[in-house]
């Protein structure tokens, strides 16, 4: 199937924003890059209600495999590759999240702040627990159910309840079968040309 990029009806793109393959814009998100360019990676997902938006001075980058969820705000912020920004989470100006890294539901990144790679960060404001995952397969996991949920809404459809478990299935396999990718040395932006298949 076309790889393509989907975006919701109700979403609302505005101005310099880039949007990289196999990616998604869900319900009611707001991407705005009126100020400054906003970048989205490959196979990275924004989803319901979230706000995207760069500042003069500030651009955005959202990487690859990155999932942030719903209702999260990101804002003139560099999110790298396999993260995930978590629900009802704020990311502000000037901060910079490290590769690997998981934004707890909830969190205030303040501005400036950097979160090292493979790290969690909790609390408002954000609390950093460096080296406290060891490979990526969450981030990329979570990634990935969102990219095969999405192909599915390409064709008009909904999955049914036996496709979902189909869904969640495969995005753990590929997820690690990815992981393992990287850790024998595999840069993310080659996984990332990768067309994965179909549930």
């Amino acid at each position: 199937m076309k790889n393509d990029i989907y975006i919701h009806d109700q979403a609302l793109i505005i101005g310099r924003v880039s949007i990289g393959l196999s990616s998604s814009v869900l319900p009611n998100a707001v991407v705005r890059g009126d100020l400054a360019d906003i970048e989205i990676g490959r196979y990275s997902n924004i989803q319901d209600n979230c706000v995207v938006h760069s500042d003069m001075g500030h651009y955005v980058k959202v990487g690859d495999f990155v999932t942030v969820g719903h209702g999260a705000v990101i804002h003139g912020a560099d999110i790298g590759d396999c993260c995930i920004v978590g629900m009802s989470s704020v990311v502000m100006n000037g901060s910079k999240i490290g590769r690997g890294s998981i934004i707890g539901a909830g969190t205030l990144i303040k501005e400036k702040m950097e979160v090292p790679p493979l790290s969690l960060a909790v609390g408002n404001p954000a609390v950093i627990k460096e080296n406290r995952f060891k490979d990526c397969i969450a981030p990329l996991e979570s990634a990935l159910i969102y990219y095969f949920l999405t192909r599915w809404y390409l064709k008009g459809k909904l999955p049914q309840r036996e496709d979902v478990r189909k869904i969640y299935d495969l995005a753990r396999r590929e997820a690690g079968n990815l992981d393992g990718r990287m850790a024998s040395g595999e840069d993310v932006a080659e996984l990332a040309e990768t067309l994965l298949p179909m549930p």
